[in-house]
């Protein structure tokens, strides 16, 4: 290969996005190659390095890029390293996650996808789907939703040999109820979802939702809330699973009002909630491939374990918040008002399951 021949990247990225078998052939055999004539990294090695750097020091695209032509230019001629973000992006695009693009009312009253995907106008409050279409007729949506797809996710989870087989070993959970429950998987709700026939065609997965809203712009006294919606797989140990590698992060709620307009109106969780639910229905029995076993699978999901604070436990499922008459979901002990320091406060005198919670401790003492 001489200098004065053409970057092959240039024919590569042509067929960026495409689903062409020979095109996701030809990308996989670029990757594979030195980066330069004498190289011991290949390009793969190469553009993993800087794109840990990327995320990692959480560096804009343009500062990535003037570090990759900088590094281009001081490396061997020829060689094949990248010279952009979007390069990179259109050689591993058949490796990254699909985002789905769905349209939402701009008041968070549906999303417009399956029954509502042809209606230009919210079917509740009225509002208009589109912006004002501009002087090329284009029609831009006035709400997105980023949706990440959680059999995705499992997909790329499976194709690992080794957490392919942690994840079908139940856990690690030993069939039998503890006095002392040190993780969900001595929950009786886990064991009963985990019993029964053993069965090599098939495993069970148990996920865990947590959301809470966030304010990315506290900083400069700004009112705005998003809400991320994160998956956690209970079937991996509980020292990984909180981890960044292991976490599935499906969508993040916008607010409903604009940064520049105060952004002080908190989205409605319930149309995303439905979205949600809708595939775990359908993961309720779904064919994978295990890197593990080396054949089909068929995956049994189950939402067993929400973590979250009152706050958000209320909101995510509809309920009176923390300061109501009704403040926790499970006892429903009413609570009273009481005047303090001149402020008007909801108390919780009692609670319902003190008896039990005395057992427990003199359980406990006795272990001990």
């Amino acid at each position: 290969m001489s200098g004065s021949e053409s970057d092959p990247m240039d024919s590569l990225s042509e067929g960026a996005g495409s689903t062409d078998h020979m095109e996701i052939y030809r990308k996989s055999q670029y990757l594979n190659r030195p980066l330069f004539v004498g190289s011991g990294n290949a390009v793969q090695e190469a553009i993993h390095d800087y794109v840990k750097i990327f995320t990692e020091k959480m560096i804009s695209k343009a500062a990535l890029n003037s570090i990759l032509q900088t590094a281009k230019a001081q490396l061997p001629v020829p060689n094949l390293l990248p010279p952009s973000y979007s390069k990179i992006c259109g050689l591993l695009d058949e490796e990254l996650l699909k985002l789905e693009k769905i349209h939402v009312c701009i008041n968070d009253c549906v999303l417009f996808c399956d029954q509502c995907s042809r209606l230009d106008k919210c079917p509740i409050c009225d509002e208009q789907r589109f912006k004002d279409t501009d002087i090329l007729g284009r029609r831009y949506p006035r709400r997105v939703y980023s949706y990440l797809s959680i059999r995705q996710s499992l997909e790329n989870l499976f194709g690992c040999t080794n957490i392919a087989q942690v994840m079908q070993s139940k856990g690690g959970a030993v069939l039998d109820v503890p006095i002392v429950l040190d993780d969900i998987i001595d929950s009786p709700k886990w064991l009963d979802w985990m019993s029964g026939e053993e069965d090599a065609t098939y495993t069970k997965i148990v996920l865990g939702i947590n959301t809470d809203g966030v304010n990315p712009y506290s900083s400069q006294n700004i009112q705005y809330s998003m809400w991320p919606i994160i998956i956690s797989i209970m079937n991996l140990p509980k020292q990984h699973r909180t981890k960044d590698y292991a976490l599935i992060l499906t969508g993040v709620v916008p607010s409903r009002c604009p940064r520049r307009h105060g952004g002080g109106l908190e989205p409605n969780l319930e149309i995303y909630v439905q979205l949600l639910v809708s595939e775990l229905l359908r993961l309720s029995s779904a064919d994978l491939y295990s890197a593990y076993t080396k054949a089909p699978l068929t995956v049994k999901v189950q939402l067993l374990a929400f973590m979250m604070d009152f706050q958000g436990y209320a909101k995510f499922f509809k309920m009176s918040g923390a300061n109501s008459y009704f403040p926790c979901p499970i006892c429903e002990i009413k609570a009273t008002r009481k005047q303090q320091s001149g402020r008007h406060k909801m108390v919780v005198l009692g609670h319902s399951c003190q008896p039990r919670l005395r057992n427990f401790d003199r359980e406990v003492s006795h272990l001990k």
